[in-house]
């Protein structure tokens, strides 16, 4: 993925892919129990802006276990030029 990314300008991926293909870990969040650290997500976003400028968004999405039946579903979008990141539903 590295190498396609200095040719994208939206990326779109879950704490999983920042820490798994990128090495950008989402502080406290711990996937397998459904805790996410969603407060730490726009310093993911930034870190990976920092390391692609190109990128101009980028999208996180939020899943959050309750039971193997019901999940919480959501997103982050950052805007890199205004280093401002959105949430929903809102956190």
């Amino acid at each position: 993925m590295r190498e396609i990314l200095p040719f994208v300008d939206v990326i779109i991926a879950n704490e999983e892919d920042a820490h798994d293909v990128l090495g950008i870990s989402s502080g406290d969040s711990d996937v397998e129990s459904g805790k996410l650290d969603i407060a730490r997500y726009p310093q993911v976003a930034a870190q990976i802006v920092k390391q692609f400028p190109n990128v101009s968004k980028v999208a996180i999405t939020l899943r959050e276990s309750i039971s193997a039946s019901h999940n919480n579903w959501g997103a982050m979008l950052y805007d890199a030029a205004t280093q401002n990141a959105f949430f929903a539903p809102q956190a």
